[in-house]
């Protein structure tokens, strides 16, 4: 196995964010993380084992798991090389556990409060967990509310965020290079401009962030453009942006532009992508706490 989306041909669930699969497997839960750095799978349910249990479970032939520990509530089973198994050698192995489990008449139990209760997949403000109604309504109840979004006040912090982002590239452009760390910085600033000035950030706000990066990477170019032509003819600002249209008609100077630009997007692109992949989970799960499964 290579990814953990093979997961779903046993009936798993993927949350992508965390690298994570959940399913039900002969009544008991189970919670496969997926570390890609080192292959390594680790599945996990929340039981109740005694010592004698414990020890039992120990010399199951369980052949692909290469580690075994309990500390109360986890059980936690480790694979080192994720691409030794498949999802049906996976299966085979948790059914063998559950089918332990039920022989020894071990009960799930909450991770949190660590009773004996009926209890859930849920997701607590991006985490995974197994627990009960009562303690994920506890939770819920202890979280505070989200602060109310500010938005034009965040639309100014993300257009001022932009405008240094938008300084930061003509300067990399004036070095005579287009950098990976200009566009990221040009997103980055506007993403935390909006945020700080909102309050929070919001799908509304990484939304706008893209949107006001793209216009400000093709006005930094023209910038960049006017200044190049301030250079060449020994003008002024404001004489060089009158004649940047008439610049603009050179195939040469076309050309050229659309090169650039092609570049600054691709960049943009490659710095921004895991950022803006972690501010939109960051947006679903603010505030949220679900059951995933029953």
């Amino acid at each position: 196995m290579k990814r953990i989306n093979e997961l779903t041909s046993i009936g798993f669930q993927i949350d992508q964010f965390n690298q994570s699969a959940y399913g039900k497997v002969a009544g008991y839960h189970y919670l496969l993380s997926y570390y890609k750095q080192n292959k390594r799978l680790v599945l996990s349910t929340s039981v109740s084992l005694t010592e004698e249990c414990h020890l039992a479970l120990m010399n199951l032939p369980l052949t692909y798991i290469d580690q075994l520990t309990y500390q109360k509530p986890i059980l936690q089973m480790v694979i080192q090389n994720i691409n030794k198994v498949n999802p049906q050698q996976i299966e085979q192995m948790l059914q063998m556990v559950s089918t332990f489990l039920s022989h020894w008449q071990v009960k799930e139990i909450c991770q949190y409060c660590q009773q004996e209760k009926n209890v859930h997949i849920c997701h607590m403000q991006g985490n995974i967990a197994l627990v009960c109604d009562d303690c994920l309504q506890q939770y819920q109840a202890s979280v505070p509310s989200l602060p109310k979004v500010k938005f034009g006040r965040g639309l100014i912090g993300l257009i001022l965020g932009a405008i240094v982002g938008m300084a930061a590239w003509v300067a990399f452009y004036q070095t005579g290079y287009i950098t990976v760390l200009g566009g990221f910085l040009m997103s980055f600033l506007a993403i935390k401009g909006y945020e700080k000035f909102a309050g929070r950030l919001d799908l509304r706000g990484l939304i706008l962030a893209i949107i006001v990066s793209v216009i400000m990477l093709a006005v930094a170019e023209m910038l960049c453009l006017d200044l190049e032509i301030i250079k060449a003819l020994d003008v002024d600002f404001e004489r060089a942006l009158d004649l940047l249209p008439r610049f603009l008609e050179e195939s040469e100077i076309q050309e050229a532009v659309a090169q650039d630009l092609a570049f600054g997007y691709i960049f943009m692109l490659i710095g921004s992508f895991s950022m803006y992949y972690q501010a939109y989970h960051q947006v679903k799960r603010q505030g949220v706490y679900e059951k995933k499964m029953d």
